[in-house]
């Protein structure tokens, strides 16, 4: 057997790609991974409270000592983490999209350089805020976060088990559909969130933006579609 990582096995490459979609996408990736970096190391940033209010979360793009964090660090960073990924386990996809992200990292450092570069995104993290206060979204971070898998296995032997993994983490028994379909995962519809890759990666990007750690079992739902 090999010991090669399929796509989208391996569990740095994996979170490192978690929202790449193919090389065509690879600014907006690109993009996406930029903000995140900007809002997790800015010293002002917006508190969840604020974030309720109108559904954007802000950022100072400065340091606590008022020093300004450029595209400069984050690529510095991104060549970084990205030289961690161990290529001599991956299959030769994840290695050509390895290559591919770090010479494109390469040109935008370049560009800098050369003085060749765009405004830095305004300091704001816009998650289209209205859909956090939606059932789907709660009951999907409590996926995300691995508190919804670890209550099933938990009540799977007991009678009812999907009405109490709900009423547990604080839902509406009629809610109980949005656990089981998630769980068993094997039809495409509304209360499945493994089967919307929107739904997703919306919670996946809240989390990421929020510093909150998601489980094994949501990435590689994530990474699958």
């Amino acid at each position: 057997m090999s010991s090669k990582f399929n796509i989208p096995n391996g569990i740095m490459y994996n979170a490192y790609f978690i929202l790449w979609k193919d090389a065509n996408y690879v600014e907006e990736f690109y993009k996406k991974r930029l903000e995140s970096y900007l809002y997790n190391y800015s010293h002002e940033k917006s508190t969840k409270d604020d974030h309720l209010k109108d559904g954007k979360l802000y950022f100072s793009g400065v340091t606590k000592d008022g020093i300004e964090i450029t595209e400069n660090d984050f690529i510095h960073y991104e060549i970084t983490r990205l030289n961690l990924i161990p290529e001599h386990l991956l299959d030769f996809d994840g290695k050509k999209r390895v290559d591919f992200y770090r010479q494109f990292l390469q040109k935008k450092l370049f560009s800098i350089l050369l003085g060749n570069t765009k405004p830095l995104p305004q300091p704001e993290i816009d998650l289209k805020g209205k859909f956090i206060d939606e059932t789907w979204f709660k009951i999907g971070l409590t996926f995300a976060t691995g508190q919804a898998q670890r209550l099933y296995e938990e009540y799977k032997d007991k009678r009812g088990h999907f009405t109490k993994v709900a009423t547990k983490l604080g839902f509406k028994s009629t809610d109980r559909p949005y656990f089981s379909q998630t769980i068993h995962n094997s039809t495409v519809d509304n209360k499945n969130l493994y089967s919307d890759p929107d739904k997703l990666e919306k919670i996946y990007t809240y989390c990421q933006v929020r510093n909150i750690t998601v489980c094994s079992d949501f990435l590689s739902q994530l990474s699958s579609k």
